[in-house]
């Protein structure tokens, strides 16, 4: 999973082994689970706690990199295991990853739940159909002789039900529609073969 994460927010996690005082840190991990599952507003008292040991700028990088290393862990449902090596990994002493990360733990299941209530939740597209007819006669206009694609695509819902979704398009529709298909099926290579490189 920490290949997938901005270098931004593994830099940011640094600073939680830079944070002396025990009571400051758990307040910091305490303050992003209560953000994050909708009991708070704002993370600012926890960030001014910190920003006296390790300065206002890393406060506020160290609670935007645990709010991203949470949400991001949650979404991919990672062990407690996998959120202490990749806190390990950036400098945060054993002990303290432990405690981290059984404290994710705790609240994993309330953040999946939040993400699942508060995201865009699509099917995903298992099978694709198509058809090219022709539309020939028009009550309004008369003869046009268009070409008009059907397509099917078949989804699949995260519990397994498989869906069909139907409609119908132009040739310049059609056209776009492949145009971003291309470019999205591009931009995920783009992605694999970074995430690749970089390990």
């Amino acid at each position: 999973m920490a290949e997938l994460m901005a270098a931004s927010t593994l830099d940011g996690l640094k600073y939680i082994a830079e944070l002396d005082d025990e009571a400051v840190c758990d307040t910091m991990v305490s303050t992003v689970f209560e953000v994050l599952l909708r009991k708070a507003e704002a993370g600012q008292p926890a960030v001014d706690a910190a920003s006296p040991a390790i300065g206002a700028a890393a406060a506020k990088q160290l609670y935007a990199s645990l709010c991203a290393l949470f949400l991001e862990a949650s979404k991919a449902d990672e062990s407690a295991e996998n959120v202490a090596t990749i806190l390990e990994e950036n400098g945060v002493a054993t002990a303290r990853a432990a405690k981290i990360s059984a404290s994710f733990n705790v609240n994993k299941e309330q953040i999946r739940w939040t993400l699942r209530c508060t995201g865009i939740s699509r099917a995903n597209v298992v099978g694709c159909s198509w058809r090219l007819d022709y539309h020939v006669r028009s009550s309004a206009t008369g003869v046009e002789h268009v070409p008009v694609y059907f397509v099917s695509l078949k989804t699949k819902e995260k519990s397994g039900v498989v869906d069909s979704v139907d409609f119908t398009c132009s040739l310049e529709q059609m056209q776009d529609l492949l145009a971003t298909v291309q470019d999205a099926t591009k931009q995920v290579d783009r992605m694999l073969s970074s995430a690749d490189q970089e390990k």
